[in-house]
């Protein structure tokens, strides 16, 4: 008894799995395994932020860009925003650490004020003052009531005539004042008496709320949210078994 094999038949069908199928696999493997990382990024940002807004957490993103002759894509965090800061700006110094981002309104501040002593408005979320949207913060409408409002102070205020900021939700600006006796005059007649802190005021109530506290240097933040980590060991562990799985499925 005999036994022929025909060695070139298999070394053709391995040779068609090298150069057509495992690059197409490859593709497959990378296209579905970038839905897997998004998700682990999401899972990541609700365990290191206190606060999640719906569009941070939808800001982790990928491209489906893997194809046989590329087979890559590109996790990253959504660069654009049509209104306010996109993700990928606030987001950096939570994920390398050091000073937060200076916003919009923080730059508005120093633009528009002439009075403006500070280096940075900290927003007091859990304030009386406070108008908090789903997720507990200082609605995005407010900051732009406040700004609007303390710019308004600060013109009628060269009219020494404060009594007109004691309207109901009205907002007021306090900064550091030092010997600046006329400046003094004015904001212990809206704080009854009281030299109220630098800030950003409400009024609520017949009373000044303070709804920013005025800093005299911008904050820094330690890292929190570890992006390159999370989508790494989301990575290590799931590829394997995607790759597995498109090979079942298409070989």
């Amino acid at each position: 008894m005999s036994i022929s094999f025909n060695g070139q038949k298999l070394d053709r069908e391995l040779d068609l799995i090298v150069r057509v199928q495992l690059p197409f696999l490859a593709a497959v493997t990378v296209n579905r395994l970038g839905t897997v990382v998004r998700q682990a990024l999401q899972h990541e940002m609700k365990d290191s932020f206190k606060s999640l807004s719906a569009f941070t957490y939808k800001s982790p993103l990928y491209r489906h860009l893997a194809t046989k002759a590329q087979p890559y894509t590109t996790i990253y965090l959504r660069d654009e925003a049509t209104k306010g800061q996109p993700p990928s700006t606030y987001l950096l110094p939570q994920i390398l650490g050091g000073m937060v981002y200076k916003t919009r309104f923080q730059e508005r501040l120093a633009s528009q004020l002439s009075n403006y002593n500070g280096r940075y408005m900290f927003p007091l979320h859990e304030s009386p003052a406070a108008k908090r949207n789903q997720q507990g913060r200082i609605r995005a409408s407010q900051y732009v009531e406040a700004l609007y409002g303390i710019k308004a102070f600060e013109d009628i205020r060269a009219s020494m005539r404060p009594g007109r900021y004691r309207t109901e939700g009205s907002h007021v600006y306090v900064p550091y004042v030092g010997g600046r006796k006329e400046l003094a005059k004015v904001y212990r007649a809206i704080g009854k008496g009281q030299m109220p802190q630098p800030g950003i005021y409400r009024v609520k109530s017949g009373n000044l709320t303070q709804l920013f506290r005025q800093l005299e240097a911008v904050p820094s933040v330690q890292k929190s949210f570890d992006f390159n980590y999370a989508a790494e060991v989301a990575v290590q562990a799931n590829a394997g078994a995607i790759f597995d799985a498109a090979v079942k499925q298409f070989v």
